[in-house]
């Protein structure tokens, strides 16, 4: 095909997708279109502006194939998954985002998938960053199953040394025997000559040298198979290296379509916000083209919703939280005091103790000194306003300290030790361990971390200082925007 025809071919593509798929549609023509003719993947790729394609690869490509291959590059861009990867491992962020993109995609029937794409339904409903942390704890496990495996190889090769080298003992001894034996005959035989020992001898010679050749013989011929066996095995490994156990090839590289033409890093912060920014306006235009035809995207609610629904300051939602867990009933003694001025007698609302709260502080670095002290000192005035038990913890990879405080104690920042990565897990295992019942967990991250597989029995809100977007691929609890 010529250049003009591949152009063509894609622009066709695009406009169906417009018609059948308008939210798809819309987002696609944001991109621009590139070819280029030095790809690794030779497939396509994206930056977050353009579309990068290979002409071969295009021309192979049924034009259903396609729409799903532009529909992959456009979903990378509309999540935002090229800017979330952070300092995580390029190949395994690459492989989460297939696996989540290619869901996505199915569940919206875009096109046909290409054969050789990552797809797995375990995954379905899941963020990317939850898949990424699946993929790594399976290539961990991998790595301990092959070195538990490469322990036992060499214990058996030992046992096997040691085996061969007692055998090897054994003949030597029986050997020295057998000499000493035909010694002593051969003193008691003096009536033998001089002339048949020497043909023994000379015949006993011959029969070595033809033993030997044939020793030779056998062992060059061991040696050949030996090194053949060796270079078909090492084969197998070859291909074993380059597919997974289901036949998909590792190599990013030789995967019909992959991310790995584009490593997800920015120049500065400004050039990955700006693109956030960009995105977040196209999917708003995008949900609002399908809303017009009567269609709307699956997988992106989450999305949409944050993008849609108003903001409010934090302090105002998570006091409403509070007061919510804290009005109880109400009651005449002792009354209302304003309205006593009046001349009437009003209910006043009984507040009761708020019970348990957990705090947890992300101590990993993520969250800065100033952001850090003024959180604290919104919890100090809780502390002072409010009758509970406050559990506070302070976590990064693990729980440096669990305190408790009551009504008019004070936190202090010098209790915030930390500074490694970031893992949630170990917060709700300590407060399953120690029998606390909170009404409330608040996690104050930035939400780079690994989470727990199970939702909690308690509610759980999540105040992030969100630097990524990385609010709506939370897995479960409200998320509040620290500003």
């Amino acid at each position: 095909m010529t250049e003009d025809e591949i152009i063509n071919k894609i622009k066709r593509v695009r406009i169906n997708m417009l018609l059948d798929h308008p939210f798809f549609g819309t987002l696609a023509i944001n991109l621009k279109l590139e070819e280029r003719n030095d790809l690794q993947f030779k497939s396509l790729a994206t930056d977050g502006k353009n579309v990068y394609y290979d002409k071969n690869f295009v021309e192979n490509l049924t034009e259903k194939e396609l729409e799903f291959a532009l529909g992959h590059e456009v979903v990378h861009c509309a999540q935002g998954q090229l800017w979330r990867r952070g300092d995580r491992d390029k190949q395994t962020w690459d492989k989460a985002m297939d696996y989540v993109t290619n869901i996505l995609l199915k569940e919206n029937q875009i096109g046909e998938m290409p054969t050789g794409c990552l797809y797995d339904s375990r995954y379905s409903k899941m963020s990317v960053e939850r898949v990424y942390d699946l993929l790594e704890k399976r290539q961990q496990d991998d790595k301990k199953i092959a070195a538990m495996l490469e322990d036992g190889n060499n214990q058996g090769q030992s046992q096997q040394q040691q085996s061969s080298q007692g055998d090897s003992d054994s003949e030597d001894d029986d050997k020295a025997e057998d000499g000493n034996d035909e010694q002593e005959e051969s003193s008691g035989e003096d009536s033998k000559s001089e002339k048949q020992q020497d043909n023994k001898n000379t015949n006993k010679n011959k029969d070595d040298n033809s033993g030997n050749d044939n020793d030779k013989s056998d062992k060059d011929e061991n040696s050949t198979n030996k090194n053949k066996d060796s270079g078909d095995k090492s084969d197998n490994d070859e291909k074993d290296e380059e597919s997974d156990s289901s036949g998909t090839p590792t190599d990013p590289s030789k995967r019909p379509m992959t991310s790995a033409g584009f490593d997800g890093h920015f120049q500065d912060i400004q050039e990955y916000e700006e693109l956030d920014k960009e995105w977040t306006k196209n999917v708003i235009q995008a949900y609002e083209a399908s809303q017009m035809q009567g269609t709307e995207p699956k997988g992106f609610e989450r999305r949409i919703n944050e993008i849609l629904k108003p903001k409010l300051n934090w302090r105002t939602i998570l006091k409403q939280y509070l007061m919510d867990l804290s009005a109880s009933d109400y009651q005449f003694y002792p009354p209302h005091k304003k309205s006593m001025f009046h001349g009437i007698i009003l209910p006043r609302l009984r507040a009761e103790s708020l019970g348990e709260i957990a705090i947890m502080i992300d101590s990993s670095g993520s969250i800065g000194d100033k952001e850090l002290q003024t959180f604290l000192s919104e919890i100090n005035s809780i502390l002072n306003t409010y009758d509970m038990t406050l559990h506070f913890f302070v976590c990064d990879a693990k729980v440096h300290s669990h305190e408790i405080y009551n009504r008019g104690d004070v936190v202090s920042k010098k209790k915030i030790l930390g500074g490694g990565g970031t893992d949630f897990r170990p917060v709700f295992r300590m407060i399953e361990e120690k029998n606390i019942r909170p009404k409330l967990l608040i996690m104050f991250t930035d939400g780079f971390g690994t989470f727990p597989k199970e939702v909690p029995q308690y509610p759980t809100v999540w105040l992030l200082q969100d630097k990524y977007g990385i609010a709506k691929y939370v897995p479960f609890g409200q998320t509040i925007e620290f500003q």
